[in-house]
């Protein structure tokens, strides 16, 4: 789906949230005579908002599955360069190997490499479509090794090691922020059913013993 298609989606949407009140004003009406005109905005406009929010899920979706994938190319790229094969043929094997968003990507970018497209162009490409902060550090890395004329497998070491701290870091962040999230539940659903468990026997008790009923 390309975007003038997409735009087709969020008037389709639209149009459909514009016609569904109308269809159903005349028994609204004789209940609200403002609520067709009311509800004909509302749904419209979440008709036109519907496929941006669904299309935001699932760039959210897509960015996870590459980070969480990441790790794991990187491992089999790494392994593939110190059995002596070059960047571009240990690519083309943890392709093979792999599968997903990220797999994805790097089989397009394998493929511009191979049609002539400069790697470092290539890359860049890909770190611009993804927006993953993740893979533009380690796509970095490896055009300043190529322009430094250094190890690109050293460097692809070196961020897999900080690609997994920082994994390791935000795991520990998200822990640390669970007591406080539980606090919600706890208040809201836990601590008042624990309450009429133990009060309210007691409170039916005193009821029943006119004490709270004043006799």
């Amino acid at each position: 789906m390309g975007p003038v298609e997409f735009l087709g989606v969020k008037l389709l949407g639209g149009a459909i949230g514009f016609i569904i009140p109308l269809v159903l004003a005349a028994p609204i009406s004789k209940l609200n005579p403002s609520a067709p005109l009311m509800l004909t905005v509302v749904v419209a406009m979440m008709g036109w908002t519907a496929p941006t929010l669904w299309i935001k899920k699932l760039v959210r979706q897509r960015r996870l599955d590459m980070k969480v994938a990441l790790p794991d190319i990187l491992d089999l790229i790494i392994l593939s360069m110190d059995a002596g094969i070059g960047f571009d043929g240990a690519l083309g094997r943890a392709i093979e190997k792999t599968k997903g968003s990220l797999t994805d990507e790097m089989t397009l970018v394998l493929n511009e490499i191979n049609h002539g497209k400069s790697r470092s162009e290539s890359f860049r490409d890909m770190a611009t479509r993804a927006r993953l902060e993740d893979l533009s550090l380690l796509l970095a890395a490896i055009n300043q090794s190529e322009q430094l004329g250094t190890s690109i497998g050293q460097a692809l070491k070196i961020q897999a090691k900080e690609i997994r701290r920082r994994r390791t870091q935000e795991l520990r962040e998200m822990a640390a922020k669970l007591p406080v999230k539980m606090l919600i539940p706890l208040v809201l659903c836990i601590f008042p059913s624990l309450l009429l468990v133990i009060l309210g026997p007691a409170g039916i008790l005193l009821l029943s013993s006119g004490v709270l009923g004043g006799n």
